[in-house]
């Protein structure tokens, strides 16, 4: 996996934003209305992406103010929705932070769950999967991440239940090999399985 951005590199990426969004702005203003809304999405999409890169950076009112224009053009965005949500839990507004994550997660549950993951919040991640498994034991992306994400945290026992769960249900996905083979391999147990596991993960 590629290594995390630096503070450099983000406030970098902020200013490039922050450029592209005058920039479309003004070619909103001169564009034919029939053009407007090619404009606003793009928009919108750049603004939610510069609100996440402020809220990561801690400078969580900012983030915010820019997030709010996003949800006033489209309440129902997922990402404006939980970075406000993130945004207002680190600011200790936890009843807002409430409002905005749950509303994010109603809409979509499975991109909450990978923005759980780019933040390395491996708990908030497998709370949102456990309510799915309530719905459906048997749902196998729910079992392969609650499994990886119990890896992270170090319970492995956790990890290998739902990762050999999810290799019981799908055993065609070769990603689950790789997972339950390099599980094994770093407790040092079942080894010759985990060779198998990892070997049959490269032959697919």
């Amino acid at each position: 996996s590629q290594p995390e951005p630096t503070a450099d590199e983000k406030l970098l990426a902020a200013e490039k934003l922050e450029k592209a969004i005058l920039t479309y702005t003004e070619m909103r203003r001169l564009a034919p209305p029939t053009d407007y809304q090619q404009y606003d999405d793009l928009l919108k999409h750049l603004r939610a992406r510069l609100g996440s890169i402020y809220v990561d950076l801690h400078q969580e009112e900012k983030g915010i103010e820019v997030l709010q224009k996003v949800l006033v053009s489209d309440a129902d965005d997922v990402d404006a929705n939980f970075w406000s949500g993130i945004a207002y839990q680190e600011l200790g507004d936890f009843g807002k932070a409430e409002q905005y994550l749950r509303k994010s997660l109603a809409l979509a549950p499975e991109r909450v769950v990978s923005l759980y993951f780019t933040l390395q919040k491996y708990e908030e991640a497998i709370e949102v999967l456990q309510k799915a498994l309530e719905d459906n034991p048997d749902n196998v992306d729910a079992n392969y991440w609650i499994g990886i994400a119990y890896q992270e945290l170090g319970d492995f026992d956790k990890a290998e239940q739902h990762l050999s769960k999810t290799l019981a249900l799908a055993p065609e996905r070769e990603e689950i090999y790789n997972a339950l083979g390099y599980l094994w391999a770093d407790r040092g147990t079942k080894l010759d399985e985990a060779v198998a596991l990892i070997q049959k993960a490269l032959q697919s």
